[in-house]
């Protein structure tokens, strides 16, 4: 009995932490991974490879998305 058609995710849910964030962002990754922050226009302001955290520190105060892969998670910049 063969399933047809259902698709194994490898990829977990992200978790991203602290939310709202300082000046790094910790990422639940296990290997490099490229990513884009965006604002919510949806310009991309911050763009790169990372194991684990992203130095947030330049993004003025306010939300944005964090895309990885084909998730994208909000996030709060403080």
């Amino acid at each position: 009995s063969d399933f047809v058609g259902i698709e194994d995710k490898a990829q977990t849910q992200l978790r991203l932490f602290p939310n709202p964030c300082g000046s790094d962002l910790n990422v639940s990754v296990n290997k490099e991974t490229a990513f884009q922050v965006l604002n919510t226009s949806g310009q991309i302001v911050l763009s790169g490879q990372t194991s684990g955290s992203i130095d947030v520190s330049e993004l003025a105060i306010g939300s944005y998305f964090l895309k990885m892969g084909d998730q994208l998670l909000t996030f709060i910049k403080q």
